[in-house]
């Protein structure tokens, strides 16, 4: 009964995996293109390989396999770390004029280098398996849910515009075929969250297997982010269930529209009267905004903090989240169940 809604559903995570198919084919050329330019390996190799280094192995005690180059004309000294499975650590000391990083922490995914001066010496730490905490990844994820969202977010209005008499003489009543069509639609949605972050883990491994770290705080993060993308496809389907045309300009209207009034409800609009009460009112329909909750901030929020502060956590809205959901859902099916053919 709504195997359209399924075939709609089907279509957009092909698109979806085909543009993801798309990128990491794309990240492969790139590497590749980089990879001409050298690394930290090849940097390191090119020290080893100096007629005026020495070096030095050494096994310790827990396993690990340290090689000590040092170069006495060049003043550099670079000790390797490896730990097989668990990456390598580089030590690389030398000159600050001759320090091949200028930025003081910097991670792509797993791979971290920090860098500092101590006079005229220069010390540079590569760690190639850094932590990465798999909200990095849920926050990717959820932005493609949100497109994914929009992009099915008018089911009603499209069984409105000349296939509301079909539906209608489904051996069904209006409720629960609402809520099918809007299941089907949650399915899609969850299952381009999760290719999205399988995709992204994917692309991420052609340039360094990633160390990811997924605790108690990441499911709770990615169950919000998953709830949050399905509140903002409850608001679209409530905002054009009764329409027969034009829910396109509803669907495109609905980000910037949506991201003014989250902006809006948070920078401080003066002392005036007036921008009092414009603050008063964009911060009362930012609680109705799905997208003023989304937040991946880390770290503990104390009780008395405010729900739409820019230090709420995605994870403490997420009970105002699952109401939105349930609210949008309400109103989305009451609607569509009030439009006559």
């Amino acid at each position: 009964m709504v195997y359209a809604q399924w075939l709609r559903v089907r279509n957009v995570l092909k698109c979806t995996g085909i543009v993801f198919g798309c990128i990491f084919i794309l990240a492969l050329v790139l590497h590749f293109a980089l990879a001409r330019f050298g690394s930290y390996d090849a940097m390191v190799n090119g020290i080893a390989l100096d007629p005026g280094t020495t070096t030095q192995h050494v096994l310790l005690p827990d396993g690990t396999k340290r090689t000590i180059l040092y170069n006495a004309k060049d003043h550099t000294h670079v000790v390797i770390d490896d730990r097989g499975y668990a990456g390598k650590q580089v030590t690389i000391t030398e000159p600050s004029a001759r320090q091949h990083a200028t930025h003081e922490h910097v991670t792509m995914g797993s791979v971290s280098v920090i860098s500092s001066r101590n006079g005229k010496t220069a010390t540079t730490v590569i760690d190639t398996n850094a932590p990465t905490d798999l909200t990095i990844y849920v926050a990717f994820a959820v932005t493609v849910a949100f497109i994914l969202a929009t992009i099915l977010g008018a089911p009603f209005a499209r069984e409105n515009d000349g296939h509301l008499e079909i539906a209608l003489t489904k051996p069904i009543a209006r409720v629960p075929l609402a809520l099918r069509m809007m299941a089907v639609d949650a399915i899609g949605i969850a299952g381009g969250f999760v290719l999205a972050i399988v995709a992204f883990i994917a692309i991420n491994t052609i340039f360094q297997v990633p160390h990811i770290i997924v605790g108690r705080d990441s499911w709770v993060v990615l169950v919000s982010g998953m709830v949050l993308a399905l509140a903002w496809y409850a608001c679209l389907a409530a905002a054009t269930a009764s329409l027969r045309r034009g829910y396109g300009a509803v669907l495109g209207f609905a980000w910037p529209v949506a991201l003014v009034v989250a902006l809006l409800a948070l920078l401080p609009l003066g002392g005036s009267l007036l921008g009092e009460a414009l603050h008063v009112i964009f911060h009362t329909l930012a609680f109705f905004d799905p997208l003023s909750y989304a937040s991946f901030a880390s770290g503990n929020v104390s009780p008395d903090t405010q729900t739409l502060s820019a230090g709420a956590t995605i994870a403490t809205r997420l009970p105002y989240t699952a109401a939105l959901l349930i609210l949008y859902t309400a109103l989305a099916v009451i609607q569509w169940r009030r439009v006559e053919a």
